[in-house]
């Protein structure tokens, strides 16, 4: 049987073996899903922003600064090796009445670039993207299979990429 995580807003799961982990309503924020296919772990987290601030968060998942190396690390005390991490970035959607939005407040965005940075820092290449636009998303995980699914508000769940596939 196949456990399901669901990732709350600001949250980071790790999970070895036979599990699926969902992040759901990914508007602006963004999901990271993470599969070490040599030894069957997975983490993901939902990031709402790009920095800290300065300030000291109980939850590192809030931040992309801090969920990426705490995602990481939780996965490495399950037997992950950050060289072997497959990643996918989910979410970041701009969705503004008009259309537009000025670059300071392209939350998603930057929070993007700062996971993509973080990743690339530890060691980790190859993130696989599916970000921006205007739809929000629910994304999810099969670590037995490596399939990244993401649900639209406005389409059919869709396999996006998969995490067991050479990058």
């Amino acid at each position: 049987m196949i456990t399901q995580v669901l990732v709350g807003m600001a949250d980071i799961e790790v999970v070895k073996g036979r599990s699926k982990l969902v992040v759901p309503g990914l508007g602006s924020g963004v999901g990271i899903l993470a599969l070490d296919p040599t030894v069957d772990v997975a983490g993901a987290a939902y990031v709402l922003l790009p920095g800290t601030g300065g300030t000291n968060s109980e939850k590192p998942g809030r931040y992309a600064e801090t969920a990426v190396p705490t995602m990481i690390d939780m996965m490495c005390r399950l037997g992950a090796t950050p060289e072997n991490l497959r990643v996918a970035l989910l979410g970041a959607a701009e969705a503004t009445a008009s259309g537009t939005i000025r670059e300071e407040f392209r939350l998603g965005a930057k929070t993007v670039e700062t996971i993509v940075r973080k990743f690339n820092e530890l060691g980790v290449q190859g993130v696989f993207q599916d970000t921006g636009g205007a739809s929000a998303r629910t994304a999810s995980l099969d670590v037995e299979t490596g399939d990244v699914t993401v649900e639209t508000t406005v389409g059919l769940p869709a396999v996006a990429c998969c995490l067991r596939s050479e990058a």
